[in-house]
C-alpha cells in the first residue's frame, strides 16, 4: 500500500502560507472598507465649516431619508457647498455633531441643516407634515430657506 499523504512538515507549511495569504487579503478588504476614523471625522466636520455645509442627519431604517437626503446632497452641489450626512444611530454621532456645533435632533429624521462658521439655519424637518415624491417642493423649500450665498 502506497502513502500519497504529505508529510506533516509540508502540511503545516502550506497551512501556514495559505493562513498567511488569507490574513493579507482581509486585512486589504477591510482597509479599503472601514469607515474613517473618529478623530479624521472630527477634524474634516470641522473644516467643512470654513465653507457652508448642508448636514442632513439621516437613519438607515429611514425611508423618507432615502428620498430627502440626496435631494439636499445634490442641492449642496449645485450651490457649490459641503455636504455631510450623520446618521443619528451611529456610535459617533454625537461626537460629529458637537464638531460642526449641533446636536441630535429630537424629531424623526430626516433633519437638514445648512450651517456656515457655526452659525445654522434648519432647512427642513422630516415630520409627519412630509409625503412620497414631493421631492421637488423639499428642494424649493430648502432653496429658499438657505440665506443668500
Amino acid at each position: 500500500m502506497v502513502n500519497h499523504t504529505m508529510p506533516v512538515k509540508k502540511r503545516f507549511l502550506s497551512k501556514f502560507i495559505f493562513l498567511v495569504f488569507l490574513s493579507l487579503i482581509l486585512t486589504l478588504v477591510l482597509s479599503a472598507t472601514l469607515p474613517v476614523s473618529l478623530p479624521s471625522q472630527v477634524a474634516n466636520a470641522k473644516q467643512d465649516l470654513q465653507k457652508g455645509t448642508i448636514v442632513a442627519f439621516t437613519a438607515s431604517w429611514c425611508a423618507s431619508c432615502r428620498e430627502v437626503v440626496p435631494v439636499a446632497k445634490r442641492m449642496a452641489l449645485d450651490y457649490h457647498l459641503n455636504f455631510k450626512a450623520i446618521d443619528v444611530d451611529a456610535a459617533n454621532a454625537a461626537q460629529v455633531c458637537k464638531a460642526v456645533g449641533l446636536n441630535i435632533p429630537k424629531t424623526s429624521p430626516p433633519v437638514i441643516y445648512y450651517v456656515h462658521k457655526r452659525k445654522k439655519r434648519r432647512l427642513f424637518t422630516g415630520d409627519k407634515s412630509y409625503h412620497f415624491g414631493q421631492t421637488q417642493q423639499v428642494r424649493n423649500a430648502m432653496v429658499q430657506s438657505l440665506p443668500a450665498l
